[in-house]
């Protein structure tokens, strides 16, 4: 099953691994804790859970419980 993996994919586009590893070698030097890239894709998720952590975890609960 893959949990809506496609949907997520299609609408991520793909970076180059040149990209990605100057923004981990970015956030390294700038002594950041965490890296999001593409920031505006992949900052949404983790600002949401922070506000309403019950939604996320009754959708996980479902996803997997769907076996």
């Amino acid at each position: 099953m893959e949990f809506g993996a496609r949907k997520v994919l299609d609408f991520v586009s793909e970076s180059s691994a040149e990209e990605v590893a100057y923004a981990i070698i970015r956030g390294a030097a700038l002594r950041q804790r965490s890296v999001y890239y593409p920031y505006s894709v992949a900052r949404v998720v983790p600002v949401a859970y922070q506000f309403i952590p019950c939604v996320f975890d009754k959708i996980t609960a479902y996803l997997f419980a769907r076996n």
